[in-house]
This record gives C-alpha cells, sequence and structure tokens, in this order.
C-alpha cells in the first residue's frame, strides 16, 4: 500500500475541518474534493483500515491522527541548509587540476586515487570551480 501524500493529506484535513456536518462520509467528501470514493477510502484507510470496509464511517473520527500525520511528515521534510561557500574556500584553489591534485591524490606522487570521497562541500567548492572556468572560457 502506497503511503499517504502530505499535499493530500492537507487537503482532506482542511475539508474535513471546514465541514460543517456532524456526519462526513466518503461519498460526501468525494463530492467536496472531486476525489472518487474509492480513491479516499485507499488513502485514509493507511490511517485506519475500517475506512475501507465500512461505507458509513465518519471521517471526522481522523482529524486527530491526520492532524499527527501531517505534522510528523512536515519536520521529516524539513532540510537543513547546507554551509554556504566563502570566497577563500575557492582561493585556495588556483583551478581545476590544482583542486584535483590536492584533494584526489595519493600523497605527492600525483597518482590519482579512484577512492577518494569528497564531502558535499567540496563537491560545491569544484562546482564552483567549474562554473568559474566556464565562465572564463566564455569570456575569451
Amino acid at each position: 500500500m502506497a503511503q499517504l501524500k502530505i499535499t493530500k493529506a492537507r487537503r482532506y484535513l482542511a475539508s474535513l475541518k471546514r465541514s460543517k456536518n456532524k456526519f462526513e462520509t466518503r461519498e460526501t467528501l468525494s463530492l467536496e474534493l472531486g476525489y472518487y470514493p474509492d480513491v479516499i477510502s485507499e488513502d485514509l484507510a493507511f490511517l485506519d483500515p475500517m475506512v475501507r470496509l465500512d461505507y458509513d464511517y465518519n471521517l471526522l473520527l481522523l482529524i486527530p491522527a491526520l492532524e499527527a500525520y501531517v505534522e510528523n511528515l512536515a519536520k521529516e521534510r524539513k532540510k537543513t541548509v547546507p554551509e554556504r561557500l566563502k570566497k577563500k574556500d575557492t582561493d585556495a584553489y588556483d583551478g581545476i587540476g590544482d583542486f584535483v591534485y590536492k584533494e584526489m591524490t595519493i600523497g605527492k606522487s600525483g597518482l590519482i586515487n579512484r577512492n577518494a570521497n569528497l564531502s558535499d562541500k567540496k563537491l560545491r567548492i569544484l562546482i564552483r570551480l567549474i562554473n568559474m572556468e566556464l565562465k572564463r572560457r566564455k569570456d575569451e
């Protein structure tokens, strides 16, 4: 069974909260949202399996579960902002070749280390160096 997406969960939650009915079924919710009742039952069965079996199930009982579900998904979706690159990070290298020599070689022999793992910051530095090189070539 596929997991309920946060956008659909928010639609269901908003529709159930603004409903003035004391009893909300799949059919009445489908008229409001435009989804088929079977789609609604498949989505909300993730929270309570009785939704799929009982045609007269009161969906207003799912409001607390939907709120908790949306809150948990919102916490998971928060992305960490990567550390900003400073000018001194890219100034440490003369160009792409210097970066490869300093970060991806073994010792002073100059042999490329194929197993070198670059951190996210190092990869962003390399991308910036590549973009600087492309810009320089374009200007020539």
